[in-house]
């Protein structure tokens, strides 16, 4: 884990990997990230129709989102996000689907010390996992794929246990 003194700007980069361990390019995706230490003060960053806020897609690589803490104000403690898809879905009130996870980060902002480092790199990846609805034909047995029950889901993002 990654200790940053709370009053330090710093810079993550994220990146999303399918469930073969490839990255996922972000050009095409609508996203928004919410990060929080006391769960009071957070920051947000977006990727809505090809407009980002607080983030932008690493210009040579278009599978890293660089996210950008500046003046944040977050407090010392564990560095958690919300992560939340929008997935295109007919099933869904203006056809969109929202797709929240939440987990830790591997930085924690300390009141006291920390390392700097020119940005970090987020260890505890999301992973895609895809699934075409369309190809579960037969309800009537035991459902054994983790995410089937989400009628319509094309693409999820699961992040793996800590």
């Amino acid at each position: 884990m990654k200790e940053i003194y709370f009053k330090s700007d710093f810079e993550l980069i994220e990146q999303l990997i399918d469930n073969d361990g490839n990255p996922i390019s972000l050009l095409d995706l609508s996203f928004s990230i919410i990060y929080s230490t006391d769960g009071f003060t957070s920051v947000r960053v977006s990727r809505q129709e090809g407009i980002n806020k607080g983030c932008f897609i690493d210009d040579n690589d278009n599978t890293k989102l660089h996210v950008i803490f500046q003046n944040h104000k977050l407090g010392v403690g564990k560095l958690n996000r919300e992560f939340t898809i929008n997935l295109e879905n007919p099933n869904f009130q203006a056809n969109t689907e929202n797709v929240r996870f939440k987990n830790f980060v591997n930085v924690e902002l300390v009141a006291f010390g920390g390392e700097r480092e020119d940005y970090v790199i987020v260890d505890n990846t999301p992973l895609a996992v895809s699934f075409n609805h369309a190809q579960a034909t037969n309800r009537d047995l035991q459902d054994q794929h983790p995410i089937s029950a989400i009628t319509g889901l094309e693409t999820a993002i699961f992040f793996p246990h800590s």
